[in-house]
């Protein structure tokens, strides 16, 4: 199942890749002004964590995931994290 997912993402690479962070982008701007994350937001960022778990170890991913990680230890994405998700 791995390599069969391996393959997928290799061949449609840059579709999955910006549908991933356009996803991602939506569930930041969908973050009120607070900055705090709300549970539907949480299970938003924990799906997202899931599906692209496989792509941790590559960049934007590997520079994204632990922002995510941090900011769903204390429910708050402040004004600084948002930026490094928005303006790459």
């Amino acid at each position: 199942m791995r390599e069969e997912l391996g393959n997928y993402v290799q061949f449609h690479n840059r579709s999955c890749v910006d549908k991933s962070l356009n996803t991602l982008l939506g569930i930041v701007l969908g973050i009120g002004l607070d900055g705090k994350i709300k549970p539907v937001e949480r299970g938003l960022f924990n799906a997202w964590l899931r599906e692209n778990e496989a792509l941790c170890n590559k960049h934007p991913y590997s520079e994204l995931i632990p922002l995510i990680n941090r900011s769903l230890e204390d429910d708050l994405l402040d004004e600084a994290g948002r930026y490094k998700v928005v303006l790459p």
